[in-house]
C-alpha cells in the first residue's frame, strides 16, 4: 500500500497505525481498539486486512510489485515478490 518499506515494525504501536493510516487511506477501517476484536494480536488482524485488499487487487489485475527477478533463481518466478 505504501510502495516502499515502513518506518515502524508491524508488532509496534507505531507500527500498527502506520499500517492503519494506509489501509483508512484505501478505504478499509478495522476498530481502533484491536484488543477488543477478541485473542487475535493487533498485526494478525492488520496483516489479515491487507492479505484481503492485496486480494482483490489480484482478482482486479490491479497489483504492483516490490522486488526484481533474481536472474540465476528461476528468472519467471512470481514468489519472493512483495504484491501491493
Amino acid at each position: 500500500m505504501n510502495g516502499k518499506a515502513l518506518a515502524h515494525p508491524k508488532k509496534l504501536r507505531h507500527g500498527q497505525r502506520e499500517r492503519l493510516r494506509l489501509l483508512a487511506n484505501a478505504r478499509i477501517t478495522i476498530p481502533d481498539d484491536l484488543g477488543a476484536v477478541g485473542r487475535i494480536p493487533p498485526d494478525d488482524i492488520i496483516d489479515a486486512t491487507t492479505a484481503a485488499w492485496s486480494a482483490t487487487r489480484i482478482a482486479e489485475g490491479q497489483t504492483k510489485r516490490l522486488g526484481e527477478p533474481i536472474p540465476e533463481r528461476r528468472p519467471n518466478h512470481q514468489a519472493g515478490f512483495i504484491w501491493y
